[in-house]
């Protein structure tokens, strides 16, 4: 019976405490709904975190949490519906409370505010269609990525594409439904999701997640940056006691809208805790008490702590990023940038997108890289301050001094690092370097200057000098301690040239000097052997240091004064003869044609006494007759300083008067004055007019003549053209009997006809070569008939080049070795086949090859076969024959008759060299036939050198 009756007591003290704890955590709930008041709540798509259900009430995970704090606070929950872009731009403006679902970054803290207790922390998921082979980040390259519009996903992406350097198409979506829409129909190669919306809607769409997960972010409730945060910290609050609570509607929120089964396990000293609660309540309700209190207690001291931690990350948030002085975190290992504060971003120029894809050496120079990587890692465990040049954005170099050390960033080995910019201090103090060195320059300059001045300088302290220049003690003559401590009046005459005292006026102009202001003056000084000079004298007052002095400028003026007399006379000298030239000048002032100067014969010209024209302008006098004139020789005078030409000019009595005028602008007295030449031509015009009238009847009889000399010189050219169709001909009769004499002379010097003596020998021999000769002329001959009365026919055809030149170096080649010459040739492989006259074409080449060896005698000749580029208006390239030898050469003065018919280069190798003068002529006409040409280059003595060039 005792038993029954202590369990019913201990269900009674049950009963007592779970009361007990259903009013704490009832009781707040009800007085706070007294205060009730309407949260708007953003909504948008991205289930299962905030949705629309079909019926269109809001739903998700996010739904639930706001829900159950607002049951408990007693607030009223208003939902705006939209898409993502719209519940962020609403929130900027204040237009709602609260935007689900918002990850943390720094940027947008400075647009809202977020509670602190994390509601969750998803991964992001690249999902694509099936087949897509996507299984790394390296896959997405050159695809399109269909991403939420200003989510931590794009700005990742943008990260993760610049670390790996590689190109991929982001397209900003609204939401994510239209994400996965896009992916399904092929607008989008890839889609980026949280975790939670791809397990629930991918397989609707036939898309599947890859093997691309980043960015575990975790996500909270946003809030306008300036409201007040007793919204969020009631959120921070409730969320943090049912984050505690495994039975809570955090919980059962997630295994609802999750195929996830969320694990909460009990901490140990939570059941040691339960344990020891429970033996405590069995033993008596006086320790339960005492055991709820200190558990009170320590969870009051563990709230304040962790309350004290976000405040602590808060705190360090705020003088992160809102620290005047740039900032950055860095991985330790790896040096890859992984945060910068705003001062940051703005000094260095960078987006923070770009900042977050550098590494730590990306802001140093070349040349200091690797040094820096050396240095950085070596720093673990140890703070560092040091002075570097970083690299800004636009690539300007700055000087920084920065101060790191170890922190722990989101679990990551990872340094601070505070960069001051000291780039103006460091030129400044390299300018104030360079202020003292130009100083220093600056006292020995003007050290040197007063020592090697071309006048005497001197100064005065008192009545006495103290110092001079070198200048000055030549000037008197003296040595520097015979100045240097003398009274004023040492080196005057007692007397001035004005009649005053030289000691007394002395002080009165050093006194003014020092009252006044400078002094200008000429004074007469005496030399060390009694002679004089007059020099002009500047007094200026000088303050050095406390100290009051004046210095003393003298120049020697004598010079200058003799110098002033010769130019009088000179000036006279000039006026006398100005008047007496027989030209008429005047010199005038450009500005308004005022005549400052005139001459005799000027005035006589128009009819003038010269007196009566100085003082006027040539307008007011109405010298021009016509002012189109005048305005032309305005222009030329400002275009080129001078003008040239025959005008009217109108004289005293109004008669037209024709003249040759030169005028020029010259500097004269230290101004810009116009010379002006006239002569008058009137009798030269009168003479040239009865010229040209007897010209025009000579014109009309050399017309008659021309006409004349143009019918003889037609007859003539009919009577060559006759000429050449008659020798054109005549070719078979002439050359087929010399053709027979040259035959039959080397049947009988063969011995067919018998033996024959050497005198017989010698004299058949000079008949065949006599005849060679003839055939050799007579051919030349016939071929420049031809040529001329266009009866030379050529063929073209193909043929190979190359073949056709070693015939010709065949045939020449005996020549060279009895003359000893060295015959070489070089052919390019590119010269192949040409369409032309393969006859033709081998005896221009033969010719240009005999006449080298023919003007060679010692050294020898060389041939060089290429293929050229097109010349300029010709789309073909070129086949160029080069013909060099190291012969006489040719005088410049015989280039004009080098292609002549009939020519040879003078009469001196005529008796030298036989020939006809017509082989090059004749290769000339032959190349022109062909669409070619021949060139040549020659200098007298040392070779020359010949190319033929024909179309390929």
């Amino acid at each position: 019976m005792q038993k029954v009756k202590d369990t019913a007591w201990v269900h009674k003290i049950c009963a007592i405490f779970l009361a007990a704890l259903w009013m704490v955590a009832v009781l707040p709930a009800s007085w706070a709904s007294a205060d009730s008041r309407t949260i708007k709540v953003g909504v948008y798509e991205n289930p299962p975190k905030v949705f629309s259900e079909k019926s269109g009430r809001p739903a998700g995970i996010f739904i639930d949490i706001i829900e159950q704090i607002a049951k408990a606070e007693g607030w009223k929950i208003a939902y705006v519906k939209g898409t993502w872009q719209q519940g962020l731009d609403r929130l900027a403006r204040g237009r709602i409370d609260l935007m689900p679902d918002v990850a943390y970054t720094a940027q947008r803290e400075a647009l809202y505010s977020f509670n602190k207790v994390p509601v969750l922390s998803v991964w992001s998921q690249v999902y694509a269609r099936k087949g897509s082979h996507i299984r790394t980040i390296l896959d997405l390259k050159g695809k399109r990525v269909a991403v939420l519009a200003q989510s931590i996903q794009l700005q990742t992406l943008k990260t993760l594409a610049g670390g790996f350097d590689m190109h991929l198409t982001l397209i900003p979506v609204a939401d994510y439904q239209t994400e996965f829409e896009m992916v399904a129909d092929g607008r989008a190669d890839a889609g980026v999701t949280n975790r939670f919306y791809g397990l629930m809607k991918a397989r609707a769409y036939g898309l599947v997640g890859t093997p691309v997960i980043f960015d575990p972010a975790p996500f909270f409730f946003a809030a306008p940056r300036n409201a007040p945060r007793d919204v969020l910290d009631a959120i921070d609050r409730h969320l943090a006691g049912m984050k505690a609570d495994p039975q809570s509607a955090y919980y059962a929120s997630l295994r609802r809208w999750t195929s996830e089964k969320v694990r909460f396990d009990i901490p140990e000293w939570l059941k040691l805790t339960g344990l020891l609660m429970s033996f405590s309540l069995l033993a008596s309700l006086g320790a339960v008490a005492v055991f709820s209190r200190r558990v009170r207690q320590r969870t009051g001291e563990l709230d304040r702590i962790n309350e004290s931690l976000r405040e602590e990350e808060r705190r360090y948030r705020l003088l992160f990023e809102h620290n005047p002085v740039p900032m950055l975190i860095y991985q330790r290992e790896t040096f890859k940038m992984l945060a910068v504060n705003e001062a940051f971003v703005h000094h260095y120029g960078y987006s923070r997108e770009e900042a977050l894809a550098l590494v730590l050496m990306d802001l140093y120079p070349e040349e200091d890289k690797e040094r820096i990587a050396k240095v950085a890692s070596g720093l673990k465990g140890r703070a560092y301050v040091g002075e570097w040049r970083h690299r800004k954005a636009d690539g300007t170099m700055i000087t920084i001094v920065a101060q790191s050390d170890d922190i722990t960033f989101w679990s990551t080995a990872a340094r601070i690092a505070v960069l001051t910019d000291v780039t103006d201090r460091k030129r400044l103090e390299s300018e104030q370097k360079l202020i003292e060195k130009a100083l220093r320059k600056s006292e020995l300059r003007h050290r040197i200057l007063f020592e090697t001045a071309n006048d005497g300088i001197l100064l005065i302290s008192g009545e006495r000098f103290i110092d001079c220049n070198a200048r000055a003690l030549t000037m008197f003559g003296r040595d520097r301690d015979r100045v240097v401590g003398a009274p004023l009046h040492r080196f005057s005459p007692l007397v001035q040239p004005d009649g005053q005292n030289s000691e007394q006026k002395a002080r009165e102009k050093i006194a003014q000097a020092l009252s006044e202001g400078p002094q200008f003056f000429e004074w007469e000084h005496t030399k060390a052997d009694g002679g004089r000079f007059l020099a002009e004298v500047s007094l200026n007052r000088l303050e050095l240091g406390e100290e009051t002095l004046v210095q003393v400028v003298v120049r020697d003026v004598t010079e200058r004064k003799l110098a002033e007399a010769e130019l009088r006379e000179s000036s006279e000298r000039f006026e006398a003869i100005f008047d007496m030239l027989p030209l008429g000048v005047c010199i005038s002032r450009p500005e308004d044609g005022a005549l400052l100067h005139v001459n005799h014969s000027f005035g006589a010209v128009l009819g003038y006494v010269s007196e009566e024209m100085v003082g006027q302008t040539s307008p007011g006098l109405g010298l021009w007759c016509n002012y189109e004139e005048r305005d032309q020789m305005i222009e030329a005078l400002r275009e080129k300083g001078q003008y040239c030409g025959e005008v009217m000019l109108r004289g005293k009595d109004g008669a037209s008067i024709a003249v040759n005028l030169c005028s020029k602008l010259i500097p004269l007295d230290g101004f810009k004055r116009m010379l002006v030449v006239i002569e008058d031509i009137s009798d030269r015009k009168r003479s040239e007019l009865a010229i040209r009238e007897l010209n025009a009847g000579l014109e009309r009889r050399v017309a008659e003549r021309t006409a004349q000399l143009a019918v003889a010189r037609d007859r003539a050219e009919a009577a060559d053209r006759l000429k050449s169709a008659f020798l054109a001909t005549m070719s078979h009769e002439l050359r087929t009997p010399l053709n027979s004499i040259i035959g039959f002379t080397g049947v009988i010097l063969m011995g067919l006809a018998g033996p024959l003596s050497e005198e017989q020998r010698k004299q058949l021999e000079m008949v065949e070569k006599s005849s060679s000769h003839l055939l050799s002329l007579i051919n030349d001959v016939l071929d420049i008939s031809k040529i001329e009365a266009g009866q030379l026919e050529v063929g073209i055809k193909p043929f190979a080049v190359r073949t056709s030149i070693e015939n010709v170096l065949g045939i020449a080649r005996p020549l060279a070795e009895k003359k000893g010459l060295s015959l070489r040739a070089q052919i390019s492989p590119e010269v192949d086949m040409l369409s032309s006259d393969s006859r033709r074409f081998e005896q221009v080449l033969l010719n240009l090859l005999n006449n080298a060896v023919k003007f060679t005698d010692r050294g020898g000749v060389r041939l060089d076969a290429r293929l050229d580029h097109a010349p300029p208006g010709s789309s073909r390239p070129e086949i160029r024959i080069a013909i060099a030898d190291t012969g006489i050469g040719i005088r410049p003065e015989d280039f004009d008759a080098l292609f002549l018919p009939f020519r040879q280069i003078d009469t001196g190798l005529s008796r030298q060299h036989e020939g006809t003068g017509l082989g090059l002529a004749i290769c000339r006409r032959i190349a022109e036939l062909l669409g070619g040409t021949i060139e040549a280059e020659s200098k007298w003595g040392e070779g020359s050198v010949f190319t033929f060039s024909l179309p390929a």
